[in-house]
């Protein structure tokens, strides 16, 4: 007898991975959100403080 792949019923992964896995999905996303942020925030403050810094006295 020949069984092909559509006569293999698909595997279920159980409710509780699936809830953890999502739990984990989400957090390593909000987890990359917040970093990359932080990142944002860090590289504005450099900018202002060259901006500030080195083109004031160009200005006066």
């Amino acid at each position: 007898m020949y069984l092909s792949a559509v006569d293999i019923p698909p595997r279920q992964l159980p409710e509780h991975i699936k809830q953890l896995l999502c739990l984990l999905s989400s957090y390593f996303i909000c987890r990359g959100y917040d970093i990359i942020r932080q990142k944002q925030a860090s590289l504005i403050d450099s900018l202002s403080f060259v901006t500030i810094h080195y083109a004031t006295p160009l200005l006066m």
